[in-house]
């Protein structure tokens, strides 16, 4: 799974507020909270800058 991908599927885990960071870790194999956090920010960013769009 490429970055972008990881990044989609990462935001969309902690938003369903279903399994724990620990968990999304292990689901997407992310080694880092940084990286995480990273991940959310990113993706964070890209929906609203679509929003801005639309």
């Amino acid at each position: 799974m490429n970055q972008k991908k990881k990044a989609i599927r990462a935001k969309a885990l902690y938003d369903e507020k279903q399994l724990l960071v620990e968990d999304i870790f292990k689901v997407l194999e992310i080694k880092s909270k940084t990286t995480f956090y990273k991940y959310l920010k990113f993706e964070t960013a890209r929906l609203e800058e679509l929003k801005k769009i639309t």
